[in-house]
């Protein structure tokens, strides 16, 4: 005896999360929603190769070049800071 099917006649489940979240971000317009833009115009800057090593270590990445900024600002925060 199997499990009742919650798929609907397009063969999707109406209740599955990732039929949702894939729903979501096929109904986007990027066009219109400008912060993705310019996410996705900053990613592309150091994401040139779409690789499985790149796409694992994205976050990463990310992380790193975000760490990498904040320590920038410190140091030139305490330059202006010594120099006041």
């Amino acid at each position: 005896m199997g499990f009742p099917s919650t798929q609907g006649p397009a063969g999707t489940s109406g209740s599955n999360p990732l039929s949702r979240k894939l729903r979501k971000v096929l109904e986007t317009r990027l066009e219109a929603d400008k912060e993705m833009l310019e996410a996705l115009k900053a990613l592309s800057v150091f994401f040139v190769e779409n690789s499985l090593r790149t796409r694992r270590n994205l976050r990463g990445d990310i992380e790193h070049r975000s760490l990498a900024i904040n320590e920038e600002f410190v140091r030139i925060f305490k330059q202006v800071k010594e120099g006041a």
